[in-house]
């Protein structure tokens, strides 16, 4: 049976803790819009988590990226992912707007502690790939990326590439996975702004064969002055 619950004040983190059948309100920020990893689902998050929108009617509003809505609906799961069910899309409203920023890389071992519907970034090491995606390996740990048919992305997948990739974070029968939501959620090769920091960090950075040169020249230069003065002295000697 659904029962209600008095949750407009809950996070989403407070709404998964809650029995599956309770009615549930809650409040989010649009990280994946419909028919972006399916027709059927998308995802929101607040600062303390994310959850997936369900509707089996595949019938939701108008959304982007970025909008903050509130969503009633039957608290559920499947597959041990936490989701909200709804019946129309009249059970989410467009409450504001605010812009989608795509957390800072996090290490892999880090990533599988962190609540489960977030975007989050990893970078690694290229070490499986297959038809559905890849895994990638960071030194800390491996994590496995899902890309689904829906978002068009292209799978230029080669063994021991570093990759970069953002998406959501999300958890079955297989484990912690990734699943990225554009092309442009997976970045192959070192990524450019941390190409010149290196490069910035290796000039700027003094190789210690130079202070050996330094102080070579320094003795030398002293041993000079010392010997130009026992020269000039000498030479006012009767």
């Amino acid at each position: 049976a659904v029962r209600d619950i008095s949750s407009s004040q809950k996070t989403i983190s407070e709404i998964i803790k809650e029995k599956q059948g309770t009615r549930v309100s809650v409040a989010g920020t649009v990280i994946a819009e419909p028919n972006t990893l399916s027709e059927s689902f998308f995802y929101i998050s607040d600062a303390s988590g994310g959850i997936q929108i369900y509707s089996s009617k595949k019938d939701f509003p108008l959304l982007s990226l970025g909008d903050i809505v509130e969503v009633k609906g039957v608290l559920s799961e499947y597959s041990h992912e936490p989701r909200i069910k709804i019946s129309q899309a009249s059970d989410i409203h467009i409450i504001g707007k605010e812009e989608v920023q795509n957390g800072a890389p996090a290490k892999i071992a880090d990533i599988k502690n962190m609540p489960m519907g977030i975007l989050i970034s990893a970078r690694g090491e290229i070490t499986q790939c297959s038809n559905i995606g890849m895994y990638i390996d960071d030194g800390s740990g491996e994590l496995s990326v899902y890309i689904k048919p829906s978002t068009n992305i292209e799978k230029n997948c080669t063994q021991k590439d570093e990759v970069s990739v953002t998406g959501l974070l999300t958890k079955n029968d297989s484990g912690t996975r990734i699943l990225p939501r554009y092309p442009k959620d997976i970045i192959y090769g070192k990524i450019l702004g941390e190409s010149l920091e290196e490069e910035k960090s290796s000039r700027s950075a003094i190789h210690p064969v130079y202070f050996i040169l330094f102080g070579i020249i320094v003795i030398l230069l002293v041993s000079n002055i010392r010997i130009l003065y026992l020269l000039k002295k000498k030479s006012y000697l009767p």
